[in-house]
């Protein structure tokens, strides 16, 4: 099954196509071929366990995305869109966290 990976303008960042595909599984293809997901929509995707260590997600949308228990040290995540993530047990140090000037 393909799953294509889009950025938040809709132009196809990654195409990948194999049996029994996940979102998961593209976006950890799209990694190990050095794609760069900056403003990738991963919106609602169920990313939880997955490595994304040092994957540059800024300006990403991961809005209700599942990323709980997922590697997330050292990734780029400035202005990503985290809103309602689940983040449990996600690891993010030395992460590159939004920033709200607000708070």
């Amino acid at each position: 099954m393909e799953i294509i990976l889009r950025n938040t303008s809709d132009t196809v960042i990654f195409k990948y196509d194999i049996e029994d595909n996940t979102v998961k599984k593209t976006v950890i293809e799209a990694l190990k071929n050095n794609i760069n997901l900056q403003y990738v929509n991963l919106q609602h995707a169920d990313l939880s366990y997955a490595n994304l260590s040092n994957a540059n997600l800024s300006n990403a949308n991961l809005s209700y995305a599942n990323l709980s228990c997922a590697d997330l040290h050292e990734a780029n995540l400035s202005n990503a869109d985290l809103w309602s993530a689940n983040l449990h047990y996600t690891d993010l140090s030395d992460a590159n966290l939004p920033y709200d000037e607000e708070f």
